[in-house]
Parts: structure tokens; C-alpha cells; sequence
């Protein structure tokens, strides 16, 4: 299974770990895990992010990591690049099979749906 957000640059793919399929603990897992991930430099200055978009992916990191320096140390993390539209509220099939997360505001930062 192969997921996507128009936010992230990367899938997150997901596998069995059952023989009879994937379970919700392997979705759970699976995204919990990539978007705990560390971005790579590459990916932060690279021609799709603008200055822009760039401060948005840095206010979410310090807002989630609230001056604590054992988060700061890690850096961006994956999940930043969701910024305010961190709650997962379900997956819709896509196209060739992938499925899209669908998250939205975390009720604090404001914004909507995507």
C-alpha cells in the first residue's frame, strides 16, 4: 500500500506485517514512523520549496519542538512539512492505487482541510 500528501515530497509505503494483509497498525506505524523521519538538506532547499514555503516548514518545527532542545537537535522532521494540517482524518483511494491522507488543522494554528 502507498500513501500521499500534497505536502510531502516523499510516499510513505506501508506493508504487511500479518499474512493476511495490512492491518491498521501497519498504517499507523508506517506513517508514524516517515513522518518522524529527519529531512535530508536536499530537501528543504530545493527548487519546488520557496522562501515562503520554507518558513512555514520552520515555524511548524519550532513550534513543535516549543525550545526543547532534544527536538531542535533532530531538525526538520517530515511531519513539519504538513505544517498546521497535522491530524490525519483518513485515507481516499487516488489514482493507479495510491491512497491520499487527508489531514487538516490541528485546531490551534488555524487553516482547513487538504
Amino acid at each position: 500500500m502507498r500513501l500521499y500528501h500534497p505536502r510531502l515530497p516523499w510516499y510513505i509505503d506501508i506493508f504487511a506485517t500479518e499474512p493476511n494483509g495490512i492491518t491498521v497498525h501497519n498504517v499507523v506505524q508506517a506513517i508514524w514512523t516517515q513522518l518522524a523521519t529527519p529531512i535530508h538538506q536536499r530537501h528543504f532547499y530545493t527548487e519546488e520549496l520557496d522562501d515562503a514555503h520554507r518558513g512555514v516548514i520552520t515555524a511548524a518545527c519550532n513550534e513543535r519542538c516549543q525550545g526543547r532542545a532534544e527536538l531542535m537537535v533532530r531538525g526538520i522532521l517530515q511531519v513539519d512539512f504538513l505544517a498546521e494540517k497535522c491530524v490525519l482524518v483518513g485515507l481516499v483511494k487516488g489514482k493507479n492505487g495510491i491512497w491520499e491522507m487527508k489531514t487538516e488543522s490541528d485546531g490551534f494554528a488555524g487553516g482547513g482541510d487538504s
